[in-house]
């Protein structure tokens, strides 16, 4: 297998808007490095890269490999291309019917993306069912959507309705400063944030959070303070998506039939799509002693997270 280091600008994001420069530079901000492949002359490769404690360094990729390789075989390339002795590298592999070659690999019980979503095909006429029909009906001359243009002030107005959200919601929120960060991150040509934000009476009253891609766009954050504002704003990004010409629109995750994630199952799949699954997270442990150390760590943060979620 041949495996050539490439500049992160190289990276195109064509098969996902998690493999391009701008998800290197988002995932630069939290304290990934980011690195870059071309993979037997075909495809592109992002791996990111992250020190979790003294001596302890993790190796992850988003969304990849695009096509089918032996991920044996590929990892221990990468493991050689890369400066930090990584005592794992996990792998998030695509929605895609791609058979890839596991073996030597252990399958995880959990995920770091979401292993189930809806996926809208753009290139289909839209089938919304009655639920969000009847949702935007309420919302006609109530609402507007329009992109943010960086006005700081309509930023911490968005932010607002975002904490309250995950106050509502039971999630644990991203910082106001890594979502600016996000928000003007401008090297990529080919994949950039957009946030779309819903106002009432000149107030803003939610938003969502987008990485647009060439074909694919992916549904990242969201808030809402007001009933119904959520199905205006995931309509206004649909149709954004496929004005500018784009295949396919992400919702970007739904629950692994967990009861209490049922009204966000009920909410995503109102605007019709496929549910697409994809196999759980993939680790090819380099390091044996610090790779079970991290699991054990690593599930009992699992559990409580989720134990904090459900209660």
């Amino acid at each position: 297998m041949k495996i050539k280091p490439i500049r992160a600008e190289e990276l195109t994001g064509e098969d996902s808007p998690l493999q391009s420069l701008f998800w290197a530079r988002a995932k630069s901000i939290l304290g990934w490095k980011p690195y870059a492949f071309e993979i037997n002359e075909e495809q592109r490769l992002l791996l990111l890269v992250r020190r979790i404690a003294p001596l302890f360094f993790f190796a992850y990729v988003p969304f990849g490999p695009s096509g089918p390789v032996d991920l044996s075989i590929l990892s221990e390339g990468l493991k050689q291309a890369i400066d930090e002795p990584v005592f794992a590298i996990r792998y998030d592999l695509p929605f895609t019917d791609t058979a890839f070659e596991t073996g030597g690999l252990l399958s995880l019980s959990y995920s770091i993306q979401p292993e189930r979503t809806v996926r809208i095909d753009l290139q289909k006429p839209l089938v919304y069912r009655k639920r969000a029909l009847r949702a935007l009906k309420k919302c006609e001359n109530r609402y507007t959507v329009r992109p943010y243009r960086g006005e700081p002030i309509l930023f911490e107005q968005w932010y607002e309705t975002y904490r309250q959200t995950a106050l509502r919601d039971r999630f644990h929120p991203r910082s106001k400063e890594y979502f600016f960060h996000l928000l003007s991150i401008d090297e990529d040509k080919m994949v950039k944030p957009i946030l779309l934000l819903a106002f009432g009476q000149n107030e803003v009253v939610g938003g969502v959070l987008l990485i647009e891609g060439k074909k694919e766009t992916i549904y990242l954050a969201g808030s809402s303070t007001r009933p119904n504002v959520g199905y205006l704003l995931q309509d206004g990004a649909i149709r954004r998506t496929k004005e500018r010409g784009g295949e396919l629109y992400d919702l970007f995750g739904i629950s692994n039939q967990s009861g209490y994630l049922a009204s966000l199952d009920l909410f995503k799949t109102a605007f019709g799509g496929e549910i697409v699954k994809r196999e759980p997270s993939l680790d090819y442990p380099t390091r044996a002693l610090r790779y079970r150390l991290f699991t054990v760590l690593e599930r009992h943060r699992y559990r409580f997270s989720r134990s904090l979620q459900q209660g």
